[in-house]
């Protein structure tokens, strides 16, 4: 995560197959790091519903209202600037 300070990065998107595992940690380290999360809650599953729904809860609390669905996230990325790689595509 460190690395993103480079490209003066201060949001990160979060989506994975493990909620209360991996997505939940991974969210909780960008936080602590003092970057933004944003949860894209359509691409993100648990081990199962519980857990699932109780790793969105402390995600919640960590940073309120960082949970969001795909069309919101693709709503808002949308008026970004963007910047060139550099890359000739």
């Amino acid at each position: 995560m460190h690395s993103f300070l480079a490209f003066d990065i201060d949001t990160i998107l979060v989506a994975g197959a493990m909620m209360n595992v991996c997505v939940h940690h991974t969210a909780q380290g960008a936080h602590e790091r003092d970057f933004v999360f944003r949860v894209v809650e359509e691409y993100t599953a648990g081990t199962s519903q519980s857990p699932h729904d109780a790793a969105l809860e402390m995600l919640d609390y960590l940073q309120s209202g960082r949970v969001h669905s795909l069309t919101s996230v693709t709503t808002v990325s949308k008026g970004l600037p963007r910047q060139s790689s550099g890359r000739e595509d």
